[in-house]
Formats: C-alpha cells, sequence, structure tokens
C-alpha cells in the first residue's frame, strides 16, 4: 500500500511536470481575456465618459 502511494505521487509528478507548461499557457490567455473583456467593458459599457473625454478635449484645442 505504502509503494502504491509513492508510485501515484510520482505519476502524480511526472503528469504535472508535462502540464505545466500547457497550464501556464492557460493562465497567460486567461489573464488576456480579462484585461480584454475589461478594456471592452470601458469601452462599450460606458462610452459617454469616453466621448466626454474627447469632446472637451476637442473643445480646449
Amino acid at each position: 500500500m505504502f509503494s502504491f502511494s509513492r508510485t501515484g505521487q510520482s505519476a502524480e509528478k511526472n503528469l504535472c511536470l508535462k502540464l505545466r507548461p500547457y497550464l501556464n499557457f492557460i493562465s497567460a490567455l486567461n489573464f488576456l481575456v480579462l484585461f480584454f473583456t475589461v478594456k471592452l467593458n470601458i469601452w462599450f459599457v460606458m462610452p459617454e465618459t469616453s466621448l466626454h473625454r474627447v469632446d472637451s478635449f476637442g473643445m480646449t484645442n
């Protein structure tokens, strides 16, 4: 039983080592998706604030 648990742990470690680059890639993709959704929310959910900023900037010019 003890040897079985040891082999299971080593197999799990090998699986983690194989999946680590994929997990890094997925986490990077997740961060990019989150970043772009926040950007799009700022552009589309609150367009009036950016439009007011552009209008005031145009007025000052």
